[in-house]
């Protein structure tokens, strides 16, 4: 975690700035792990909807508590952006498939870092202290990063450590008001627990996709056509098979990498399947028009809150 968290906490810092939001996460899967990072404002102009700096009297102190690892979940959940990066050869380019709505499987546990910016404007060029280590100002605003360990972010003000509160202290005889806006980042690295794979992967897959009243897409696990689909609605449906002994009692379905302007409707969302037998769930895939034309590869997923049981790779022609 300690090689990635740099380029994650410069990912989230360039989604914060492309969509000026009060809180944004970004998560990548890999086949291996789950990683990424989650921003919020936690100092700010609370009176607006945007992250506008906050007007103080220094000397100005506030907490600043760790990152809790068992956020991740809601965090990776929540995210704006999400890329699955599964089923990438390392070592070669890879852009990774959009998706959405990621659950961590309740079988992951996370390592979680905790950095927090802070963003300082004052009248005057000169001196400020953060717990009572100077910094001068050579440029509005002034930036500093309290981070958890040296290599964690390259910064040209940064404290090493992260102390239970903060208190910013302006140099005698200086102007006592100052803007801040300080954000709080947790980078999380989350991996699966060893356990039985007869328990995560339990035989079940996915049997069958088809068209109400027309083509079937996959038969007995295999692709058999691509998925055809104008603008408008158009009903399907999916089928997943346990072919394992016992029930399973959180068996989901997603599809993931419709390009913008596709979406997908499931019902159910969730269902009990018993041993040996077949979930079907009711698809409806909605087109906009101005869908470009176009061969779109996406992946469909089953699976649960413990783990991913099966996928396949369909391609969607949109004519």
């Amino acid at each position: 975690m300690k090689k990635t968290v740099s380029l994650l906490i410069i990912v989230v810092f360039a989604i914060s700035l492309s969509c000026g939001c009060l809180e944004t996460s970004y998560v990548a899967l890999y086949d291996d792990h789950v990683e990424g990072c989650q921003e919020k404002y936690i100092i700010y102009d609370a009176g607006t909807t945007m992250p506008i700096p906050k007007q103080v009297t220094l000397p100005y102190t506030f907490s600043v508590p760790l990152c809790n690892p068992n956020n991740a979940r809601e965090d990776f959940q929540n995210a704006f952006l999400c890329t699955d990066f599964t089923g990438c050869t390392p070592g070669q380019e890879c852009n990774g498939t959009p998706c959405s709505n990621f659950i961590l499987p309740s079988n992951y546990r996370c390592q979680v870092r905790t950095l927090y910016r802070l963003q300082i404007d004052y009248a005057l060029e000169g001196t400020i202290y953060v717990n009572g280590i100077p910094f001068v100002k050579h440029a509005s605003p002034l930036i500093i990063d309290i981070v958890e360990n040296e290599g964690d972010i390259i910064s040209q003000n940064k404290i090493v450590g992260i102390p239970s509160s903060i208190t910013i202290t302006a140099a005698p005889g200086a102007s006592q008001e100052a803007v801040l806006l300080v954000t709080q980042i947790c980078c999380y690295e989350c991996r699966q627990k060893s356990i039985p794979a007869a328990i995560l992967y339990p035989k079940v897959d996915i049997e069958a996709f088809q068209i109400v009243g027309g083509d079937t897409i996959i038969q007995d696990g295999k692709v058999l056509s691509s998925f055809n689909i104008s603008p408008g609605t158009q009903q399907t449906e999916i089928q997943i098979e346990n072919r394992g002994f016992f029930t399973q009692n959180d068996v989901r379905v997603r599809v993931d990498g419709l390009p913008q302007g596709i979406t997908l409707d499931l019902d159910p969302g969730v269902q009990k399947i018993k041993a040996h037998k077949i979930g079907t769930y009711n698809a409806t895939f909605s087109v906009d028009p101005d869908v470009p034309s176009g061969r779109y590869p996406v992946v469909m997923t089953a699976f649960s809150l413990n783990g991913t049981y099966d996928r396949i790779i369909v391609e969607v022609v949109v004519p």
